[in-house]
């Protein structure tokens, strides 16, 4: 690997929460260098093409255009005209499928109001979960202050305070696990409510134009146009460190590369773990560090090429069995038993950005929850492409091509060592403020990406960590101020001295005598 000196900032892993903190480190005027031990840029929010068309790696809709970490980003960098979203309109709304019965999804933002309130009766809810799950809705659109109070009890037990245990509450307690991956008895109620909050209020759920790959693209132009450098097919083998201070990374080549600052996407408990080790953190840090809990669960998915348009929906999402058990569903995940039903999402990006599939043809990306190990994963594979095929009636039939992935892809596109399709589970007690800091006990060594993230879901979470980083080296200057800037020219002139000696040795001479 070609270098052309020392950094300011090096970035290990390409993922979005990496590339967003280097574009923002970039606009700051600081010297910033990717390193990314994938051949392609994005982690799981990446693309690929074949035969005409542009491939998510992993399976994406993107809850809050307008109003979280995306816009935030894009405004701060300036990128509007950039990277640009395309917003799902009321038109052509996500649709849903519960009990025998397809509707919009019902959120205000795709279903009039008089549809909305026929929801109840399409699924054959009883009065009693008719009256509980107008409570819900209710208390969740009038008090918007009420989800910070219950980030620390489950979502169902929540749940259950107003509704009697069933579908319709089953149903309502699956609505977030999707953005989760995280059974609703596990789920944090505070952060379940936000999500669905922000999908009322924002009202802007869409996806990238040119598809998921598009975000990472713009970001590695910016970082690149602003003197910074992206390289791929560069695996990081350790963070280097003295007295304290990180001091830059050692490539699994053995190159050697100098920063006073490293910022981490590989995953908290991964760089930890794997670039830093025990003995060079405090001991409480790092068993708190590896006492967060992960996902419960991953994801199976099934990518699917047509021939001709089956679906005029951007998604479609639920059960085609009018009988599915969903607390039954979630029971089967954790426990590693493959389930009778499917239960999942169908996004089509095609129906959103038509450049995405050749003229007439439609791509079609399936996923479903799964445990993040299982002995044989072709059942499950079997299951999710019945799904598909029977939410989209006759697709199948159609297929150009059939792509099939397991949760041991998504670590490989992630390059982590665990399966599951998020980072750290938002639980209770491991929400907001008790997540981990972006922030590490080693000077200048920051870890970005869901792990460290505090608000949204999913991707949002990646940026929000980027936002956050950023924002913390801004207001805390004296990390690179003159001080650190003095200890690191120290360290640069005593290893200069160590490697001189060195030489020296090597060639006989003794530097002391006359």
């Amino acid at each position: 690997m070609e270098t052309n000196g020392d950094y300011e900032a090096i970035v290990i892993g390409a993922g979005l929460g990496g590339l967003a903190c280097a574009a923002l480190l970039a606009s700051d005027g600081r010297r910033v260098l990717v390193l990314e031990r994938n051949d392609y840029l994005g982690g799981r929010c990446s693309a690929y093409e074949r035969d005409g068309f542009t491939v998510d790696r992993g399976t994406h809709m993107i809850t809050r255009i307008e109003g979280g970490p995306y816009a935030k980003l894009i405004r701060r960098l300036g990128l509007e005209g950039e990277l640009r979203f395309i917003c799902i309109e009321s038109d052509d709304p996500p649709l849903i499928e519960f009990r025998g019965c397809r509707i919009p999804f019902p959120f205000a933002q795709w279903t009039r109001l008089h549809a909305l309130a026929l929801v109840p009766v399409c699924w054959r809810f009883s009065a009693r979960e008719m009256v509980g799950s107008g409570l819900v809705m209710a208390r969740m659109i009038a008090d918007p202050g009420m989800a910070k109070r219950l980030d620390n009890i489950g979502f169902d037990t929540w749940l259950s305070r107003y509704m009697p245990e069933g579908p319709a509450r089953d149903l309502v307690g699956s609505l977030p696990v999707p953005l989760f991956g995280v059974a609703p008895w596990e789920l944090s109620a505070g952060m379940a409510i936000t999500a669905l909050q922000d999908w009322f209020t924002d009202a802007s759920s869409g996806y990238p134009e040119g598809g998921s790959g598009a975000i990472a693209g713009t970001l590695a132009r910016f970082i690149s146009d602003l003197g910074g450098n992206v390289e791929t097919s560069a695996p990081v083998e350790r963070v280097t460190t003295y007295g304290g201070h990180v001091t830059g990374v050692r490539l699994e080549d053995g190159t050697r590369l100098r920063a006073p600052l490293v910022v981490s996407n590989l995953g908290i408990k991964d760089t930890m773990s794997r670039l830093i080790g025990a003995r060079r953190l405090p001991g409480d840090y790092y068993h708190k560090v590896q006492g967060y809990r992960e996902t419960s669960m991953s994801t199976v998915q099934v990518k699917v090429a047509l021939s001709r348009r089956h679906l005029d929906a951007p998604c479609v999402m639920g059960s085609p069995d009018a009988g599915i058990d969903l607390a039954a569903f979630y029971r089967d995940v954790l426990a590693g038993r493959v389930p009778s039903s499917f239960m999942g999402i169908v996004n089509v990006p095609s129906n959103i950005d038509p450049a995405l599939a050749p003229d007439g043809q439609q791509l079609l990306l399936g996923m479903m929850l799964s445990p993040c190990e299982a002995e044989d994963w072709e059942p499950w594979l079997d299951l999710c492409e019945r799904g598909i095929e029977d939410l989209v009636r006759g697709a199948l039939q159609h297929a150009l091509w059939i792509e099939r992935l397991t949760p041991l892809d998504v670590a490989a596109s992630s390059g982590r060592t665990s399966t599951a399709s998020l980072g750290l589970a938002q639980l209770p007690h491991q929400v907001r403020k008790d997540r981990p800091s972006v922030a590490t006990p080693i000077e200048g060594l920051y870890c970005v990406g869901d792990d460290t993230g505090r608000n949204g879901t999913c991707s949002e979470l990646a940026l929000d960590s980027a936002l956050r980083c950023h924002w913390g080296l801004q207001t805390a200057k004296q990390k690179y101020s003159a001080s650190t800037r003095e200890w690191y020219r120290d360290y640069k002139r005593v290893q200069t001295e160590v490697r001189e000696q060195r030489l020296l040795r090597e060639q006989g001479i003794d530097r002391d005598s006359p």
